[in-house]
């Protein structure tokens, strides 16, 4: 039942009006005195008000003005009740917020209809209002949906992205090793061939000039096919005191030739030796990378490539912001002049897969696994750059006192030996090199390419020979396969394994199965020369 309070100052007209207000069914609640107005309110349930205009203590429209004016009450609604019928008077009423008017004396029929109107329509608002309310909780719920998707779709289109790179970068692994095994074998008979040019060579000849280089060459080229090895996750990672000013300047050798001429190559490295421990194909990979990055922003309109090298004792807050130990440090600092960036695209340079270059120009790896590179020598990596004036990427590795090691010269005499040695390759060049040379030191030595005939040579003579040679990879039976059935006839005979490159089998793996030694393709003669010479001397000790 409907709540209807009767405000009026006569009382006959209270009670007329509260009389047919409760014949109509409603619950009429009444009062002389127009003040006491917001006490009924607070304290009843009032779904309509029937207000008088000329009251003499407050006028109906002032009454009418702060009913509306109040957030609690504004919503419910109000006929107001006059003798007067000035349509002055009557528009204000509506002007002001009433929701309709009645002229005394008063129709029962009329007042009734007015009535039902005023609640019917108030009944209708309120439930617009609901509907209303529930319509925007479900635009926003659809709206939240729709991020969801939205944010969904973004991020299963980065992990498709990054599926497809991971992809690619699987597919350059395995191409790596291919290339790894076959540019392995290669080298192994240039450096092999050469060495013996140079032992045939005549002193201060210009021959001997010649293959001096070609042998560097090869030493080089070994290096890269480790790069790419690296790069594509498929080797392991050595450290050793490595001098990082002279990686600098042999990797800024090869920078140059690809750079264009508007690119100026500027470098403040110190004299002293700023040794670290790390991996020298990683850290020359780290500094051909940033290099790289470094010219590609200034590739339009040219500038200065900057590299300084120095000592630095690093602040134990710096320590600890970036995770790293108190002490001295190398500071490394590769500097362009190119576009630069803002602050946006530096906080994400060193994420995976993200990348500012063109479709096509970059998988967005390249910094991401300069930052992971830097990490694992426990280092720590930082950028500073702002659009139009340039970047500057620090990596900061922690020094130490070792010295660098020199590397062996491949000129060493090759020890001499006069056993008898089974070799098997399934590269010919490779079998008439190892050959020759074995030979040239005094080996016998029986040669074939096929690792079935090697097994039926040793299956006819298991005493005739002192060591075998295998290679790894060869079609028909493999070099461990073949091992293995050497070894079951005699399990003394000492084998040496090498490889170009092989995934299906590591060090560890061959000598669990009972090889002497597993080599790497290619390998300085002299080397080999001594490994052989220390195994069989070996056994000769033992037997």
């Amino acid at each position: 039942m409907a709540n209807i309070l009767i405000v009026d100052d006569q009382q006959e007209v209270l009670e007329q009006l509260g009389i047919l207000v409760e014949s109509l069914g409603y619950q009429p609640l009444t009062t002389l005195y127009p003040n006491y107005l917001f006490d009924y309110l607070e304290h009843d349930s009032v779904d309509l008000i029937l207000m008088d205009i000329n009251m003499p203590d407050m006028n109906g429209l002032e009454l009418l003005d702060k009913l509306k004016g109040h957030p609690d009450y504004k919503a419910i609604p109000i006929i107001m009740v006059t003798g007067d019928t000035d349509k002055g008077v009557l528009k204000q009423c509506i002007d002001k917020g009433a929701t309709d008017f009645i002229v005394k004396p008063i129709d029962e029929t009329r007042i009734r209809t007015r009535i039902q109107s005023a609640l019917a329509n108030q009944t209708f608002i309120k439930e617009l209002e609901e509907k209303t309310d529930e319509l925007e909780e479900a635009l926003e719920i659809q709206q939240s949906l729709n991020d969801n998707l939205i944010q969904t779709t973004r991020e299963l289109q980065q992990t498709q992205q990054q599926l497809i790179q991971a992809q690619k970068m699987e597919a350059l692994g395995v191409l790596a090793g291919g290339i790894a095994h076959e540019f392995n074998n290669l080298l192994f008979a240039i450096s092999g061939y050469s060495e013996m040019i140079r032992e045939d060579a005549a002193e201060n000849s210009i021959i001997l000039d010649n293959v001096e280089q070609i042998i560097k060459a090869g030493k080089r080229a070994k290096d890269l096919v480790q790069q790419i090895l690296t790069f594509s996750r498929r080797s392991e990672t050595t450290y050793k005191p490595v001098e990082v000013g002279a990686l600098i300047k042999e990797a800024l050798k090869l920078m140059r030739s690809t750079l264009p001429t508007t690119i100026d190559i500027q470098q403040e490295i110190s004299i002293d030796e700023h040794v670290v421990l790390a991996d020298p194909t990683q850290i020359h990979q780290i500094i051909m990378n940033l290099c790289s990055n470094a010219s590609h922003a200034m590739m339009t309109k040219g500038g200065i490539l900057k590299i300084t090298l120095e000592r630095i004792k690093i602040s134990p807050d710096f320590a600890t912001w970036h995770e790293i130990q108190e002490g001295t440090y190398v500071k490394l600092g590769i500097t362009d002049t190119g576009c630069g960036m803002d602050a946006e695209v530096a906080d994400h340079i060193f994420e995976p897969f993200f990348t500012t270059k063109s479709p096509g120009q970059g998988t967005g790896m390249g910094l991401s696994v300069v930052h992971g590179s830097v990490k694992s020598h426990n280092g720590a990596i930082t950028v500073q750059s702002k659009p139009e004036k340039g970047t500057t990427i620090e990596i900061f590795l922690p020094e130490i006192d070792s010295p660098v090691l020199p590397e062996l010269s491949t000129s060493d005499s090759v020890l001499q030996g006069q056993e008898s040695v089974l070799l098997v390759d399934d590269e010919q060049i490779l079998v008439d090199m190892l050959e020759q040379k074995l030979t040239r030191i005094g080996y016998h030595v029986t040669a074939t390419t096929n690792s079935q005939e090697a097994l039926n040579y040793f299956q006819e003579k298991p005493n005739q020979f002192d060591l075998v040679i295998t290679d790894q990879t060869m079609p028909n039976i493999s070099g461990s396969q073949l091992a293995k059935q050497i070894i079951s006839i005699n399990p003394n005979i000492p084998i040496i394994l090498i490889t170009g490159y092989s995934e299906t089998l590591s060090p560890e793996q061959a000598k669990s199965m009972g090889v002497r030694n597993y080599i790497i393709k290619p390998i300085d003669f002299s080397e080999l020369g001594t490994l052989i010479r220390n195994i069989l001397d070996e056994d000769t000790a033992v037997n």
